[in-house]
């Protein structure tokens, strides 16, 4: 089916239709809900229960996040753009021109991360970092081999940037097992049976 075809405007439609519903429309609903501004239209426009639906339903993407010194629920919408620019990026750019694009917004989010600590809970900002440095090293991991009539091979690199990746790929499941043994290890029920049985 050609794209000029009637035949494919349905398609289209639905696709922008998509891409709308599942895509920008949250991206912009999760940027604007923490001005003020958008709060005073929304008071005017929308209706208390409504209100208090779209608060909750938006506590579920933002209430992780601290609100003071810094206003950091726009990590949600950041995070979000994130999952979108991705793909994107992959779809319409050459593995070559891609990797050093991804990798440097990577850093850029990890930056951020390291400065702003966006989370209320510290443990959690740990994780974040853990998982952005995972992505970034097993990107460099990856390398780019044009063949003959363009098609793509893609090998490792050298074996300290291997290792580098694996560990890094191991890293959070670790971290968050050893977070979950040391909660169930400093329960009240726990330490009671510790006891009983010393």
């Amino acid at each position: 089916v050609e794209m000029t075809s009637r035949e494919y405007l349905p398609y289209l439609i639905l696709a922008i239709i998509m891409l709308l519903a599942f895509n920008i429309f949250p991206l912009l609903l999760l940027t604007l809900y923490p001005l003020q501004c958008f709060q005073k239209f929304l008071s005017h426009c929308v209706s208390v229960n409504s209100r208090f639906a779209l608060q909750a339903f938006m506590d579920v993407f933002q209430g992780c996040f601290k609100e003071a010194p810094y206003d950091c629920r726009y990590f949600a919408a950041l995070y979000v753009a994130l999952r979108f620019i991705h793909p994107l990026l992959f779809t319409f750019m050459g593995f070559g021109y891609f990797r050093p694009v991804i990798v440097f917004l990577l850093v850029v989010v990890i930056i951020l991360v390291v400065r702003f600590q966006p989370y209320k809970c510290k443990r959690s900002n740990t994780v974040d970092m853990i998982l952005f440095l995972s992505m970034v090293t097993r990107y460099l991991a990856i390398t780019e081999t044009k063949l003959i009539r363009n098609e793509h091979l893609y090998t490792i690199s050298p074996v300290p940037v291997v290792f580098a990746s694996a560990i890094t790929m191991f890293l959070p499941p670790c971290y968050l097992l050893f977070l979950a043994v040391i909660k169930v290890f400093s329960s009240d029920r726990c330490r009671r049976l510790l006891n009983r049985n010393s």
